[in-house]
């Protein structure tokens, strides 16, 4: 019986330890969702799969389905998002929280590119400078506006879609937080509390 190879980019949400060697890996891939997937041997020295997929790299993943889980064939990393903010606790901390909100939120198994897309040019934004306080508080309070949208749990009002809906992290996106920091932190935090959070 032969078995389909899936190959897509994704982000390292987390792992668990499972048996002497092994590890369960949280993944939010491109193409095919959140996926909890078998690293056999991974935690054992002579694993080279270790390197590439720890907390929130961003890595190209080879995917097998099993008849019960699936299992990582390969892993090869594009970037290590938490190692490259080394020294930078906050940016540290904001992917933290995202990459938590992300676990709670994301249905196993379904398609979110534009998502997908958001959080990695997130990511890739926080490692490309250092940002300020307030700079960062800003990305912080977009990327989980984007979260909330793009997995459908925005609530109203509606008027602050243009901002909610995009996937880029430029200057303009940032900056056209500040104005309306009050009004979208308010509606991250009912939607957050309708999620049951």
């Amino acid at each position: 019986m032969s078995y389909h190879l899936y190959h897509t980019p994704a982000l390292v949400l987390g792992s668990t330890p499972v048996g002497e060697g092994s590890r369960t890996i949280l993944l939010f891939t491109r193409e095919l969702g959140l996926v909890s997937a078998r690293a056999q041997g991974i935690r054992l020295a002579r694993s080279k799969l270790r390197y590439h997929l720890t907390d929130f790299s961003y890595t190209d993943a080879w995917l097998v389905r099993g008849r019960e889980i699936w299992r990582l064939a390969n892993a090869v990393s594009r970037a290590n998002f938490f190692s490259a903010l080394d020294g930078q606790d906050a940016a540290r901390l904001c992917l933290g929280r995202a990459a938590l909100l992300l676990r709670r939120l994301l249905p196993p198994e379904e398609k979110h590119e534009k998502l997908f897309d958001a959080v990695v040019s997130c990511a890739a934004i926080l490692q490309s400078r250092a940002c300020a306080p307030g700079e960062l508080r800003d990305i912080e309070i977009l990327l989980a506006l984007r979260i909330l949208f793009h997995l459908g749990y925005l609530g109203e009002p509606r008027e602050f879609l243009d901002v909610a809906a995009g996937e880029g992290f430029g200057a303009f996106e940032i900056s056209s937080v500040a104005p309306l920091r009050r009004q979208l932190v308010s509606i991250i935090n009912s939607s957050l509390r309708v999620t049951g959070l």
